[in-house]
């Protein structure tokens, strides 16, 4: 009688046991009768990621192929409307950092002749600035990731003695690094 009630309890621990540890794994983990095929999930994993490396190409393609985008700012001043810097490549040019890290741009600041060069140089510094402020602000864009120079009145765009060649010659220039 001993050992008939000794087996009892411990066929019942046993299956308490197994109950209990099926309820942990598959209850609270997991849910092992509901749970998707795991290689389901790691061909979707994997198609989500060849996803993500295209878009990253592409944007690295439109990046670098479209050249150097250029802002006007108006006399004497360090700030611009950024709406000429059209949203796509903004968000083609964040997807192509976030995705090469290695990856760099550069923004170059320049000035018109009007004023004494070392003015000239601080503007066109203020300018690539504020450029770069503006990315890291409103596109979450790693600051590390850009480079500024100035050149003042190095490099002009246009004639500088005339008003439209001035205007032309306040920019700021983004470009990718190569």
């Amino acid at each position: 009688m001993m050992k008939s009630l000794i087996l009892f309890f411990s066929l019942l621990l046993a299956l308490w046991i197994a109950g209990a540890s099926y309820w942990f794994v598959c209850r609270t983990m997991c849910d092992c009768r509901n749970s998707p095929n795991p290689a389901a999930i790691a061909e979707k994993a994997n198609a989500h990621h060849f996803a993500l490396i295209a878009a990253a190409e592409e944007a690295k393609a439109y990046v670098t192929g479209s050249g150097t985008q250029k802002i006007y700012f108006e006399t004497a001043r360090a700030s611009a409307d950024m709406s000429a810097l059209a949203p796509s490549y903004v968000e083609k040019l964040k997807l192509y950092l976030d995705n090469y890290p290695d990856a760099r741009i550069v923004i170059t600041g320049y000035a018109d002749n009007a004023g004494p060069d070392h003015y000239n140089m601080m503007l066109s510094e203020l300018r690539a600035r504020f450029v770069k402020n503006w990315l890291i602000l409103t596109s979450g864009i790693s600051g590390e990731q850009i480079e500024i120079m100035a050149k003042g009145t190095a490099e002009p765009a246009a004639d500088n003695n005339t008003p439209e060649g001035r205007e032309k010659n306040r920019r700021t220039e983004i470009h990718p690094k190569i």
